[in-house]
């Protein structure tokens, strides 16, 4: 189909999604992955494939097992959203359990969640040296100068603001 790389959405946590056993829900069945990227991996057509996921589905101990299957593929890279589905976005990012794991794993890693400010990306390569890159997704949409702060720039102006919400209605409503 002409694409450069297939990124597989295991973070999601919306109901809706979960329900069919995707995004996150497929966490709940950690053989059944292991098995669908096995498929995925005997297929040598494919593109390079890197996978978005989340710590768990109820247990943070159950990226430990998660983990070892990630380690088992030649992923291109594997972003990590260090919360279980059960918390969807709400309260702190469970790092204990990423500090543990990510000495582990043998692919590239790249970190997703709760950077809203400059000062939180900085934090988190100073935990994370060694991180691939960081995906950011709320915290642009809440400040859309937030790249440019992080490169040491200015805060978005009125003029930006009016514009970007602006732009995200008529994208959007």
């Amino acid at each position: 189909m002409g694409y450069d790389e297939v990124n597989l959405n295991l973070g999601c946590p919306a109901g809706t999604v979960v329900a069919k056993g995707k995004g996150s829900g497929f966490l709940r069945e950690p053989d059944a992955l292991d098995a669908f990227l096995a498929d995925l991996f005997s297929d040598p057509s494919l593109p390079p494939i890197s996978v978005k996921t989340r710590i768990g589905y109820t247990d943070e101990d159950e990226f430990d097992r998660l983990v070892q299957i990630y380690n088992r593929y030649p992923l291109k890279s594997l972003t990590v959203h260090p919360r279980l589905k059960a918390d969807h976005y709400k309260g702190r990012v469970r790092l204990s359990t990423l500090d543990r794991l990510y000495p582990l794993m043998t692919m590239p890693v790249i970190y997703n969640g709760d950077i809203t400010t400059a000062a939180d990306a900085a934090a988190v390569t100073r935990r994370y040296p060694t991180l691939e890159a960081l995906m950011i997704g709320r915290g642009v949409i809440a400040d859309p100068a937030l790249m440019r702060k992080m490169k040491g720039g200015r805060p978005a102006s009125r003029k930006e603001l009016e514009a970007f919400t602006s732009d995200l209605y008529e994208a959007f409503a």
